[in-house]
């Protein structure tokens, strides 16, 4: 749980790197906090990310967090498009 900290989207790889295990062991992990109510989040499998809800919330998205989200969604994927452009 200190691992998390204050983060909203934590890479998958990142808690692989930290704990030394793999990526399946990784989501299992992450599966079974979920389901415990030890943590409140989704993972996105597709990018790789634990995305954590909002402290006290009750699991209802934000509209803030929400946009900066989508915000934070968009920039990667426009460094994702001039990275590919540049390689």
């Amino acid at each position: 749980m200190k691992l998390l900290g204050p983060y909203r989207r934590v890479k998958v790889d990142f808690i692989c790197k930290e704990l030394n295990i793999t990526p399946d062991d990784a989501e299992g992990l992450l599966v079974t906090l979920i389901h415990e109510g030890q943590i409140q989040g989704r993972i996105d499998q597709a990018d790789g990310v634990l995305k954590l809800d909002p402290p006290g919330g009750d699991g209802a998205s934000d509209p803030m967090y929400d946009a900066l989200h989508r915000w934070a969604d968009s920039l990667s994927g426009l460094q994702r498009a001039i990275v590919d452009k540049l390689s």
